[in-house]
């Protein structure tokens, strides 16, 4: 593109255009997700109607409790003691910026665009992890063994269950046979990677979210659960029978379960344990406000050791930086007042009324796998899922915003 052309494109248009390189970045690059979110933020000021993005933003009750929530973990700051600790919360917390961008600036027919944009760039790092699982690519991310390509296995997991999910969602409302055979395909490729990869968080999150979406998709509710039910027991089925990977997994889960029955917590279920039986401990002390989210990685590292809940190693080193969960470090750090608005913005993204109701079932499909999410880790500051969360709750946020029809 040249300087000329650039200078005659609208603020408007550029960030549509922005837009859609975004939401291809977020499954292939650290470094294309930030310049491209620092490229929409630019472009957005630049755009100005401030008033009118102001008056948007208030009037969304997703947004104006989410900026609620965010506002009071940064007043918990006020009864923390490790300072140093905070920058670690919230070195990433400006990308949400881009979420008003996304909804007071893009187009809806770019939605569908980005969608594709993001699908596309899903399909081409699951061609690569099939390489690398055959051994045909060696990348510095992952291993024959676990192939994720570009970032760790738990965050890879969660990408590709929204990925299938969506998949299957555009092929059964799709009314074209190519197109089907198109989005049923490519389920059935992100699916098959996501049980050869070792994200654990992700098969619960991918089980949960297909399960709602069967439910949501036919109106006999009862039929809809059996349906579901039996959709996931065979597909599990086929899986273990097929795959000695996802066989070695469910053995060591099953052992780490054995484990922790015998108060034994060296193990990734046990870390687990050992944060959500922490986060209680210490919550029952100050269970209103919290202990101040700079102060949760040392309470827990302190708690940890006094206990004696894990002995050595690996294990050990993970637990005492990090709780692996942002509900538990949310409400460890800003208690029930914190936990009540967290989750309270997650229930005001499901009730959102769509102006474009094909896009109804994303609101399911994204609630349902990030909550199962924080069962597992801090997705909501790991640069790429909380990018992930960034473009589908924008998407959503657009689909409900009947303002943003007008030509550019």
């Amino acid at each position: 593109m040249n300087i000329s052309l650039l200078k005659n494109l609208s603020y408007t248009k550029l960030i549509n255009i922005t837009f859609i390189l975004y939401a291809f970045s977020i499954p292939l690059s650290r470094a294309g997700i930030s310049l491209f979110s620092i490229l929409l933020i630019l472009f957005w000021l630049l755009e100005g109607d401030f008033k009118r993005k102001f008056l948007q933003i208030k009037n969304n009750n997703f947004l104006f409790t989410g900026i609620l929530f965010l506002g009071y973990i940064i007043l918990t700051t006020l009864w923390s003691d490790n300072l140093v600790e905070v920058w670690e919360h919230f070195k990433r917390t400006w990308y949400y910026l881009v979420m008003l961008v996304i909804f007071t600036s893009v187009k809806q027919e770019f939605t569908e665009k980005a969608i594709i944009a993001f699908l596309s760039a899903i399909f081409i790092s699951v061609l690569i992890s099939y390489g690398m699982a055959m051994e045909l690519i060696v990348n510095k991310h992952g291993t024959s063994a676990d192939p994720t390509p570009f970032m760790n296995h738990l965050e890879y997991s969660i990408l590709l269950a929204m990925a299938s999910l969506i998949s299957l969602k555009e092929a059964l409302f799709s009314n074209q046979i190519k197109t089907k055979v198109i989005y049923i395909s490519l389920f059935l490729l992100i699916t098959i990677d996501l049980f050869i990869t070792e994200g654990r968080i992700g098969h619960l999150a991918f089980a949960i979210g297909l399960f709602i979406f069967i439910i949501n998709y036919f109106k006999h509710k009862f039929l809809a659960i059996i349906l579901s039910l039996f959709t996931l027991f065979t597909l599990f089925l086929g899986i273990y029978s097929s795959s000695s990977s996802f066989q070695s997994r469910m053995s060591t889960s099953i052992n780490s379960i054995e484990h922790i029955s015998n108060k034994q917590y060296n193990s990734s279920f046990g870390l687990r344990i050992v944060s959500w039986k922490t986060t209680i401990d210490i919550l029952t002390k100050n269970p209103l406000i919290g202990i101040g989210i700079g102060d949760v990685s040392d309470t827990t590292h302190q708690y940890v050791l006094s206990n004696n809940l894990l002995h050595t190693g690996y294990f050990l080193n993970t637990i005492t930086g990090s709780l692996h969960s942002d509900l538990l470090e949310i409400a460890m750090g800003g208690g029930f007042i914190a936990v009540i608005l967290f989750l309270l913005s997650f229930y005001y993204l499901s009730r959102l009324k769509l102006y474009n109701n094909k896009f109804n079932d994303y609101k399911y499909i994204l609630v349902s796998v990030f909550l199962i999410a924080q069962l597992g880790d801090t997705f909501f500051r790991l640069q790429f899922t909380e990018n992930l969360f960034i473009l589908f709750a924008g998407i959503i946020l657009v689909a409900s915003n009947n303002s943003r029809k007008e030509p550019f």
